[in-house]
């Protein structure tokens, strides 16, 4: 679906949708809006989605394995979940409020720009099993960060900021298990720090409650 100017139109998704084509057409006829309604799931899957704005309300998912993303920017409601694989991705990916929405990725990626920001800050962000996703200078702004077994971040000179008083870096479904952080200590140390999972380098900081430097691998 697209129209006959770049930038117009809405697109309203009110009920499950499994998409058989793109929405819009990534040149010089993008949507002006695309929504879709709270609870509901829209699978892009291999198809592009090109539209000025995307919303996603409350307890919505949109899924992609690889096919496109191109916005200005996506608002993720709370409850909202944008699950990202090989396609490209273009735009400002934020809460729609200050910590709410989750990003999912399911396969490996490198950042090109900063993940949410100060004040649309996300919930959280996960990394699929055995994927690898590099910040480089960027920064992610989100509550939570979940690792998954054999996953792994690096982070350059970025800066992974946590926007509320629990934020917390866990690695789930691993040896040890649970490594919540709270209050600047892991649960258990080991599988952080002897193994490569967290790469800080040491332009890099990991900012939660206060300067946790010396808990990671530098």
């Amino acid at each position: 679906q697209s129209f006959g100017a770049d930038n117009v139109g809405t697109v309203n998704f009110f009920e499950d949708n499994i998409l058989s084509g793109n929405i819009g057409n990534g040149t010089t006829r993008s949507i002006g809006l695309l929504n879709i309604a709270a609870e509901k799931e829209v699978a892009a899957n291999s198809f592009n989605i090109d539209a000025q704005t995307i919303n996603l309300n409350q307890n919505e998912k949109l899924n992609f394995t690889f096919g496109n993303l191109k916005a200005a920017v996506i608002n993720l409601a709370q409850g909202a979940a944008l699950t990202l694989g090989s396609g490209a991705i273009s735009g400002v990916i934020q809460g729609r409020n200050d910590d709410e929405g989750m990003v999912i990725f399911s396969e490996n990626y490198t950042m090109t720009a900063n993940l949410a920001n100060s004040s649309n800050s996300l919930a959280a962000i996960e990394i699929a099993p055995e994927k690898i996703f590099n910040a480089k200078s960027f920064s992610i702004y989100a509550s939570e960060i979940i690792l998954n077994s054999g996953s792994q971040i690096n982070l350059i000179n970025g800066e992974f900021k946590g926007s509320s008083a629990n934020s917390r870096l866990r690695a789930s479904n691993m040896v040890n298990a649970d490594l919540d952080f709270l209050e600047g200590v892991f649960a258990t140390t080991s599988a952080i720090t002897n193994s490569n999972i967290i790469n800080v380098a040491s332009a890099a900081g990991l900012i939660l409650n206060h300067d946790v430097s010396n808990n990671f691998n530098l």
